[in-house]
């Protein structure tokens, strides 16, 4: 899909399984693909929390914070799972297990003042999860690294394909107008594949605000 968005029109030969790892062209075109391949499905995957890659694990403490450094910030490290891209949320409050933007706290609220806290960071040479959740809630949310494409959306496959595009045009000599009109593509279709999928959820209602409820209104 990548290469014929920007006119090269000779496919792949030896592809096997639909997979480029399991293809046996040796041309400068499959070259480039696994070049930026894995980096563009990182990249795309980590855009925002696909439903089709979600996955949650409870999480294994890798410290308690005692006698270190970051204790009075943090209670306890959790060690990042093998598989996880993205840290998304805790889900131990519940109906509290959705995604909105607002644009004013450029985040993603998907709790109000309950909301877990957390950090990623590097522990002891191991990248973990600094909170104060306890061990006995310690359940996250997470974008998986997922390979199978068998998995992916059609409108995200599809947004994939122009980002690998964008990156490969320029190192097959494609004109560069191509490879602008590409990451152009790339950021118009992500966007509508993160509608698509977030219109398939219907959110809870969200309780009223502290401030509201302080004042009784």
């Amino acid at each position: 899909m990548a290469l014929s968005r920007i006119g090269v029109s000779r496919p792949l030969q030896g592809d096997v399984d639909g997979t480029l790892a399991n293809c046996t062209d040796d041309s400068v075109s499959k070259e480039q693909c696994d070049l930026f391949y894995e980096r563009c499905r990182k990249r795309a995957m980590s855009f925002t929390p696909w439903t089709f890659a979600r996955k949650f694990a409870t999480l294994v403490l890798n410290d308690d914070g005692t006698d270190e450094i970051w204790e009075d910030e943090w209670e306890n490290a959790y060690t990042y799972p093998a598989d996880c891209l993205v840290a998304r949320r805790f889900v131990n409050d519940k109906g509290l297990g959705y995604y909105r933007r607002t644009y004013d706290e450029g985040r993603w609220p998907w709790a109000d003042e309950n909301e877990w806290k957390f950090v990623v960071r590097t522990h002891n040479s191991t990248k973990v999860i600094m909170t104060d959740v306890d061990t006995d809630d310690a359940d996250l949310e997470y974008t998986e690294n997922l390979t199978d494409t068998s998995r992916f959306s059609e409108e995200f496959a599809s947004a994939l394909a122009w980002l690998l595009a964008s990156e490969i045009a320029l190192p097959l000599d494609v004109n560069v107008s191509k490879a602008q009109a590409a990451k152009q593509q790339w950021y118009l279709e992500r966007g509508e594949a993160a509608a698509t999928i977030f219109n398939e959820e219907i959110p809870p209602e969200k309780g009223d605000q502290a401030f509201l409820n302080a004042r009784g209104w």
